[in-house]
């Protein structure tokens, strides 16, 4: 049973399909769909191997990453570490650690996500990278109610 198994997988990778004849121990290779096989059997088995060993390859062969983390400050309603743009890899698992010296709503364009930082105490934002692009972080609120327009600093996402 596994012998004729792995014969048929050897056959469909190399685009040919084993079929058996009635008398147990024959087999015939043909090109496509053998004569025990209807066409659409023969396809619909290719089909559904194709998928299986696709949605599999990725999950067998993908590279375990670490978390990304990433340590910002603000101080007097400006970044100052890290000096540039946040950047990343797409697929990243991310923990954005945020400290500041007043309170302030962060807001992380793209990805949608908000986060209230209080003054000396860190705030995290926790997501994958799942977008490439730039996208701007910047507050929707400081500690006296003022809104700033322009971003405090970008995150980039590069595609792997």
């Amino acid at each position: 049973m596994v012998e004729g198994t792995q014969r048929r997988l050897a056959a469909i990778l190399s685009a040919e399909v084993v079929g058996y004849s009635h008398v147990v121990g024959v087999a015939e290779t043909t090109k496509g769909p053998t004569k025990d096989m209807s066409r659409r059997t023969w396809l619909t088995q290719v089909t559904a191997f194709s998928f299986v060993f696709y949605a599999l390859v990725p999950t067998v062969f993908a590279q375990k990453r670490p978390r990304r983390v990433v340590e910002v400050r603000i101080k007097n309603r400006q970044v100052i570490a890290p000096a540039t743009a946040i950047k990343l890899a797409e697929g990243d698992l991310v923990e954005l650690r945020w400290k500041s010296d007043e309170q302030l709503e962060l807001h992380l364009h793209g990805y949608d996500l908000k986060l209230v930082v209080l003054p000396g105490e860190p705030g995290v934002m926790a997501f994958r990278a799942f977008a490439s692009g730039r996208f701007p972080i910047t507050s929707h609120g400081w500690g006296d109610g003022g809104h700033g327009h322009e971003p405090l600093t970008y995150l980039e996402v590069h595609p792997p």
